[in-house]
């Protein structure tokens, strides 16, 4: 059986929020004051551009695992998407190729 390569991503990272704050900023400086100029047409699609990178970079990966304080969200190359919360997770258990989440004790 081959290894699947798992990307552990946290939401929590200074850069993720730092970089969309910047194109946040960006965008509005170009909406709003330099609206009529050729560098206004230039900076609003650089800021919608750095607002969503830290959202767009897990597309590209087939299998990850996304992380904040509160909540874990697993994409896996088969199935879909899945979001808990630590509170409800009851516990874990972990084998070779398999990974099976209990939220309470019976549903898996």
């Amino acid at each position: 059986m081959s290894a699947k390569n798992i990307t552990f991503i946290n939401q929590n990272e200074p850069w993720r929020l730092a970089v969309a704050a910047v194109g946040f900023v960006l965008f509005l400086v170009g909406m709003l004051s330099l609206k009529e100029t050729v560098f206004g047409t230039l900076i609003q699609p650089l800021g919608m551009l750095l607002l969503f990178v830290p959202h767009f970079i897990p597309f590209k990966l087939k299998n990850y695992v996304r992380y904040t304080k509160h909540m874990i969200s697993f994409k896996l190359e088969k199935g879909g998407s899945y979001t808990y919360r630590f509170s409800q997770i009851k516990y874990v258990e972990a084998y070779e190729d398999r990974l099976i989440i209990f939220k309470s004790k019976k549903e898996v």
